[in-house]
């Protein structure tokens, strides 16, 4: 769940697209797009804490295969 967390915080702020309200009947169901994805930047810790993220995520995904397989 950590590197969940870690994807999820160095990603925060990049939203492509942004519902100005999620009730559908309000007349402003569309999404308005914020930025393209060519515009998306991380600076240095934010690509870290997205490595270590994608890195936790694939460590437990693997031990949790070994475990599923009683391997472990």
């Amino acid at each position: 769940m950590l590197g969940y967390i870690f994807v999820i915080a160095a990603t925060v702020k990049f939203g492509v697209y942004q519902y100005r309200s999620w009730w559908r009947w309000t007349g402003e169901w569309k999404p308005a797009k914020v930025m393209n994805l060519r515009d998306v930047r991380l600076s240095r810790p934010e690509i870290a804490c997205l490595a270590i993220g994608i890195l936790l995520v694939i460590v437990g995904a693997y031990r949790e295969t070994l475990m599923a397989f009683s391997l472990l």
